[in-house]
């Protein structure tokens, strides 16, 4: 059977769900004497996830690593596969992006928004608590990428990282404002 996973609309209609039966259960004269604003700060603070946000008082580290690699004879030319597996070296470029400590960032990466709006993280990415860490090859078999190709492809992934961070806290934003 076919299981929806849990959107971000899901959580916070949950967390509504719940703050709505705690104001229920409150005494009246607790809810009638409170103005919107203390009612807010009294159930807001436990119930919203942190937004990610890219901390610009530390900077971005961009490493390489080389590592061998299988390639199986069916990636190989078609003349070579006779010869079978080979090792092959290969060379990694490892961006970290440092991000404000974040200790939702499981519970947000875990959610999952309408897929109209939402085409999913960006590849080769993982995160954590204060840093995202992007890999990509930039060497291996049957290819190698110029400095120029390199410099290219580490800005648009990094556009990429930044309109999905965008995208997940705006949505998180618009919905507790709802």
């Amino acid at each position: 059977m076919f299981r929806r996973e849990v959107t971000i609309s899901d959580y916070y209609n949950n967390i509504f769900e719940k703050i709505k039966e705690r104001i229920f259960s409150e005494k009246d004269e607790f809810i009638i004497g409170a103005t919107t604003e203390k009612l807010t700060e009294y159930y807001f603070p436990s119930n919203h996830l942190q937004k990610i946000e890219i901390d610009n008082k530390r900077t971005e580290k961009i490493e390489y690593k080389k590592y061998m690699k299988i390639i199986s004879s069916q990636e190989r030319e078609e003349h070579f596969r006779g010869f079978g597996d080979i090792k092959y070296e290969y060379k990694s470029l490892l961006l970290t992006i440092p991000i404000i400590q974040n200790n939702d960032l499981n519970i947000i990466n875990k959610l999952e928004t309408l897929p109209m709006i939402f085409d999913g993280p960006p590849l080769n990415i993982q995160l954590y608590d204060d840093f995202i860490l992007f890999q990509m090859d930039i060497k291996g078999y049957g290819f190698e990428f110029t400095e120029d190709e390199i410099v290219s492809k580490i800005k648009y992934e990094k556009e990429k990282i930044t309109k999905w961070i965008k995208k997940r806290m705006i949505i998180s934003i618009q919905k507790v404002k709802n």
